[in-house]
């Protein structure tokens, strides 16, 4: 069976983040940040890099910075001016490297209308 939730543990509570509700993840240090399309924002002892690897199985999940990854379907736009960046749908900025530029342009431009 396929997975499609992301599960974050923390002192607290353990969560299932559904991955189509995954706006960005934010790399913080050792630490994790993962941001939903619902507003909630969780943070986690894991590295950005691990949870990629969790993420991969999915293909909209896309690098943008060495800190920053992004689900594709929440994108809104993309400023190609120097210093490119993504603005999402929930009118958050994110910067794009220039390194990665060519891989999130081609994954943008297979998007079907409506995304």
């Amino acid at each position: 069976m396929k997975k499609v939730a992301l599960t974050i543990a923390s002192t607290i509570e353990i969560v299932h983040i559904p991955y189509e509700e995954i706006n960005r993840l934010q790399a913080a240090r050792a630490y994790c940040e993962v941001y939903t399309t619902k507003g909630k924002h969780y943070t986690i002892c894991k590295s950005m890099a691990s949870i990629l690897k969790q993420l991969k199985t999915e293909n909209y999940f896309i690098k943008t910075h060495k800190s920053y990854v992004v689900n594709i379907k929440q994108v809104d736009s993309y400023k190609k001016t120097e210093g490119s960046t993504i603005i999402l749908k929930d009118g958050v900025a994110v910067p794009l490297a220039k390194r990665l530029k060519h891989s999130f342009r081609k994954a943008f431009e297979k998007l079907p209308l409506g995304k």
